[in-house]
């Protein structure tokens, strides 16, 4: 269920109507067969966008999982009128949808000629980060009291969790700009 407190219920509210956005954003390119935008003549304007898009949906969901943990994972623009029944995910199921977000935008994005744009690196740095939080203890073997965890079963120690965080932040170390 949805948390129950009326300030996080605001940021949880909050976070979806964002993920929202970017899912109307992503559907209505294919949809409406959206042009390049060659700003100051620079082809893949509009890939780099939508890259930032990717980022940005995969961000939101890691907001989520680090507040709540098991979450929904919306990859499609919910309309009224639609199926409203969602269930929550495992955190790993979550982990892994994130990363593969963060692996669109990195096809799309550049190296980090444009300040203050999301940038590969900063693709990297969200799988680190999610990598590192699935590693973790509360989610890689830790046991709880009173554990209410859907997913709980998924949770036992796997040393493999950790090889995927040092390899993350490991890309994130060896990352360069486009310029070197």
């Amino acid at each position: 269920g949805l948390p129950s407190n009326s300030s996080y219920w605001q940021y949880w509210d909050d976070l979806y109507t964002t993920i929202r956005s970017a899912n109307i954003i992503l559907e209505g390119v294919k949809k409406y067969n959206t042009p390049d935008n060659p700003q100051d003549g620079r082809e893949g304007d509009l890939q780099r966008r939508i890259g930032e898009v990717y980022f940005l949906r995969g961000y939101m969901h890691y907001l989520l999982i680090r507040a709540y943990g098991e979450a929904v994972y919306v990859n499609r623009v919910i309309n009224p009128g639609d199926d409203m029944t969602f269930e929550k995910e495992s955190f790993h199921s979550m982990v892994d949808k994130i990363c593969a977000d963060a692996d669109s935008a990195y096809a799309r994005v550049d190296g980090g000629q444009y300040f203050g744009r999301v940038d590969k690196g900063a693709c990297l740095g969200l799988k680190a980060i999610v990598r590192w939080l699935a590693a973790t203890p509360m989610w890689n073997g830790g046991n709880l009291p009173n554990d209410t965890r859907v997913f709980k079963s998924e949770y036992g120690y796997d040393p493999k969790r950790w090889e995927l965080a040092r390899d993350a932040a490991k890309a994130v170390l060896e990352c360069k700009k486009t310029d070197g």
